[in-house]
């Protein structure tokens, strides 16, 4: 029937939505933290699931059905993983016991490959998978408590947003939305269809194209309203930023700023110091070649260190990091190297003749803290 051919080629919608939005993330530079590295693997294999659908649908022979048939349920329990991880880091800072939740995924994954996919059958539209039942409802289980767990996460980010701005609430309600829209129709029609014996092509990997399709309109670079400042708006309730320091790489302090009543250390000293300990780790330690500190802690004080071209940025805070308020100071110290680039190659020395400092300080600290400019 023609209806089901169209449903059979389908899923090809949904893969490449969900692989622009990973192509989209790459070109924006925004793959380099922990939530971002979650974010885009959760489209990554939700693409692969999505394709791998496309491919067990039209499987020509029973051995490629079979292959793609683990493919696919195999991608679909590590995009709810990954999914479950980058909802919980867009709330909260990366910790290692978080990666507990990857413990039964693994065990899934090989239940999947050793005996929960006994086979297919091939049907008058084409193939339908066979199960081991008592794995597939545990596995089905795990499917819906990390999607369960995950959009309460969404939800969270969403009330957060409705604190900052209208537009950047409806977008996460949007999103939030399309995918509950979309397993209600998708696992609840594969569910239907399993239970009373419909010979139909399953619809999941074809619905899943509805939140792909929201979630690439909101990652596309056309407002400055994005979902990720309701982020940073919920991640600062958990610091409190106390100074900031723009250094040249050669140990020249270009700008800093403190908070009035914070800190009283001096500003050559603290920067120069910087300098110290990071010669002093590359000295000591010869594989550390190359590579820059991130982090130094003394109790609930932290000092964030980024590093790009040309400068470093150096932020104090009190409280707790995360992978939000690391991105906003890559994405400056970008900025600020790419209004400076001519200058900060020839660097003189002379602070002044820095371009946007005050933009890098306004990022962190308020109009009202005491700005110095580095001599």
């Amino acid at each position: 029937m023609f209806l089901e051919e169209v449903l059979r080629n389908l899923p090809l919608v949904s893969a490449a939505l969900m692989y622009a939005i990973v192509a989209v993330q790459i070109m924006r530079d925004r793959y380099k933290t922990w939530t971002e590295s979650f974010f885009m693997a959760g489209f990554f294999f939700a693409g692969t699931y999505a394709l791998s659908d496309f491919l067990f649908f039209t499987a020509p022979n029973y051995e490629r059905a079979v292959f793609a048939a683990k493919l696919s349920i195999s991608s679909l329990t590590l995009s709810v993983l990954f999914f479950l991880l980058f909802t919980t880091l867009f709330l909260r800072r990366m910790k290692d016991w978080y990666l507990v939740a990857a413990v039964p995924t693994f065990l899934f994954l090989s239940a999947v490959w050793i005996g929960m996919v006994s086979g297919v059958e091939q049907t008058t539209w084409g193939w339908v998978v066979t199960y081991n039942y008592g794995i597939y409802l545990a596995w089905l289980v795990y499917i819906v408590v990390y999607l369960e767990i995950g959009i309460l996460n969404m939800y969270r980010a969403h009330v957060a947003a409705k604190k900052m701005s209208r537009t950047i609430a409806s977008r996460t309600l949007g999103i939030m939305f399309a995918l509950l829209a979309s397993l209600a129709v998708g696992l609840g029609t594969n569910g239907y269809f399993n239970a009373v014996g419909i010979d139909t092509v399953p619809l999941f990997s074809t619905v899943v194209a509805i939140p792909a399709l929201a979630t690439l309109l909101v990652v596309l670079p056309l407002s400055r309203e994005k979902v990720a400042n309701a982020a940073k708006y919920l991640a600062s309730s958990r610091y409190k930023v106390l100074a900031t320091y723009l250094v040249h790489v050669d140990g020249t302090l270009i700008v800093s700023r403190s908070a009035v009543t914070e800190m009283t250390v001096d500003r050559d000293i603290f920067s120069a110091t910087l300098d110290v300990i990071q010669n002093f780790m590359r000295a000591s330690f010869p594989y550390l070649s190359g590579k820059w500190m991130k982090t130094i802690e003394q109790g609930n004080l932290r000092i964030l260190i980024e590093r790009g071209r040309y400068t470093f940025l150096a932020v104090v805070i009190e409280g707790e990091e995360n992978d939000i308020l690391r991105r906003q100071m890559k994405d400056i110290l970008a900025t600020f190297e790419a209004k400076n680039g001519e200058k900060l190659t020839h660097w003189r020395g002379i602070a002044q003749e820095a371009q946007g400092t005050e933009q890098v300080l306004n990022a962190f600290l308020a109009r009202g803290s005491r700005p110095e400019t580095g001599l």
